[in-house]
């Protein structure tokens, strides 16, 4: 008697292994594409005058633009990216990615008088792309506070209704 197999099992891993080949990976704001505009890491240093870590640089933007990126932000700490331009005639724009370098989540441009600031929290990675019609000098400021303490209100309670909080480490 001949033993009938059946071909699902295979033909199930087969496509599987096909579709996971063809869907792309996106690409992180940390890779580069060939003929993109350079990227610089921003390395976050504690700042005694204002608190907590930040970075200050000085570059100059043109159409293809620069670049930046930060790492290890704490979704906890309050952050500041500024950006002045040198020459208020010259603004500056500002688009931010928290995931792909070709899909913006927060645009905006340097004002009349050369600012641009953003405040929020950050989680993770941040990417900065600046680019300017002509080229235009500035500096960038990202700033990353201390993270912000956070009291868990209690999810257990005692049979009297009474919160049931752990115990205290040494």
């Amino acid at each position: 008697m001949r033993s009938t197999r059946h071909p699902w099992p295979f033909l199930v891993l087969t496509l599987a292994l096909i579709f996971a080949r063809a869907v792309p990976a996106p690409a992180q704001p940390l890779e580069l594409q060939p003929g993109e505009a350079p990227v610089e890491e921003l390395k976050l240093a504690p700042d005694a005058e204002l608190g907590g870590r930040s970075v200050l640089v000085r570059g100059t933007a043109d159409e293809t633009g620069m670049r930046y990126y930060a790492v290890k932000l704490d979704v906890m700490s309050p952050t500041v990216i500024r950006v002045f331009a040198d020459d208020p005639a010259l603004p500056v724009r500002v688009s931010l990615h928290r995931h792909l370098w070709d899909k913006s989540d927060a645009e905006g441009g340097t004002d009349a008088e050369g600012n641009y600031e953003f405040t929020g929290r950050l989680d993770d990675m941040i990417g900065i792309w600046l680019t300017a019609e002509e080229p235009a000098d500035f500096h960038l400021l990202l700033w990353t506070g201390d993270p912000v303490p956070v009291e868990v209100p209690p999810i257990f309670f005692d049979a009297d209704g009474q919160p049931i909080r752990p115990a205290e480490e040494e």
